[in-house]
């Protein structure tokens, strides 16, 4: 399957039935589009109690560590798995908070399994997360992305294959199905829209679609202004006639990095392309070479000062399927 769908701040929503359906994150969706409005269904049955798991969505502590400046142009020097959120079968898709304490990843619960989003917690940036929990949020939901203010998380979902393709959804505080509504702005009609990433400012979303309908995945962007997201446009600068999946921007808007396979057909190196001015065009992107491998790796989300990537991987040094890495600039 693709990457997870966020909504916008229009349309009414109730609770849809958590049918799942099987889909991966890091493949394409095999997702019927949404009726015209923005509705969700309702469900059957009581939710399950996520208190604490939505009490951890708000700001968390910001722990007792300052800052670690690198050189963001530097090599990664120090790459590991995040062992303790790895298990045997797909975890990935991992994003955070500011403060590097919250992370919301996409896990399957079995081989095979549809996708869900959890949250995992830590007190410091250099302690290990603690166990993850489910958010119940819309059926075969994957590649949750958090506001910088925690208050909007973005994702994508077929909504249990109720739809034919995958679509961008936003929940607000406290983070369920009930208050997920569709970015219908955004989202196309007959493709699949996937892998949103907010930026820092909240101005611009980054998703991957294969509009028009059939065509390979690409990096799209769409401008939101006054509180609303604009018609999106193909970042023409940095896709290519291979498929781009998973754009992560840096904090300050200069750096966009992303998965593709220009160079391995049917497998996704790093790659990053740079640009001078927030809203200049990027430049030609160059592989990220010390993080690439034989294996599948697609970027996640990088950290505020651009000292830590986060990224998904098959190497066979994990536990299973797709696992979680970090990389460092010192």
């Amino acid at each position: 399957m693709k990457n997870a769908k966020g909504g916008l701040t229009s349309g009414i929503v109730t609770v849809y039935v958590l049918s799942l359906s099987v889909a991966c994150v890091g493949d394409a969706p095999f997702f019927p589009e949404p009726d015209a409005d923005t509705t969700v269904d309702s469900a059957a049955g009581n939710d399950a109690d996520f208190s604490d798991t939505n009490a951890s969505t708000g700001p968390a502590d910001q722990g007792s560590e300052g800052p670690r400046p690198c050189d963001p142009a530097a090599e990664f020097t120090i790459v590991e798995p995040v062992a303790e959120l790895n298990g045997a079968t797909d975890d990935e898709g991992p994003r955070l908070t500011p403060d590097e304490l919250v992370m919301y990843i996409t896990r399957r619960t079995g081989q095979g399994q549809p996708f869900q989003i959890y949250v995992a917690k830590r007190g410091s940036r250099d302690a290990e997360f603690g166990m993850a929990m489910p958010i119940l949020l819309l059926a075969n939901a994957s590649g949750a992305m958090i506001a910088t203010d925690q208050t909007a998380l973005y994702y994508s979902s077929d909504r249990g294959s109720a739809d034919a393709y995958a679509h961008l959804y936003m929940a607000r505080l406290p983070f369920s199905a009930a208050t997920t509504v569709a970015l219908i702005e955004v989202n196309s009609a007959a493709s699949d829209d996937y892998a949103p990433y907010v930026s820092a400012d909240d101005t611009e979303l980054y998703f991957i679609s294969d509009r028009p309908s059939g065509a390979d995945d690409n990096i799209y962007v769409a401008p939101r202004i006054d509180g609303r997201f604009m018609q999106p446009s193909a970042v023409a600068a940095v896709n290519s006639s291979a498929a781009e999946r998973s754009p992560v921007l840096s904090a300050e808007g200069l750096r966009l990095y992303f998965g593709s396979t220009r160079a391995k057909t049917n497998d996704y190196d790093i790659y990053v392309a740079r640009r001078s001015e927030r809203h200049g065009t990027f430049e030609e992107p160059s592989p990220v070479g010390e993080l690439n491998t034989s294996s599948f790796e697609l970027p996640d989300w990088i950290s505020p000062d651009e000292c830590t990537l986060y990224f998904r991987t098959d190497r066979p040094v994990g536990p299973g399927g797709r696992d979680i890495w970090r990389a460092r600039r010192r």
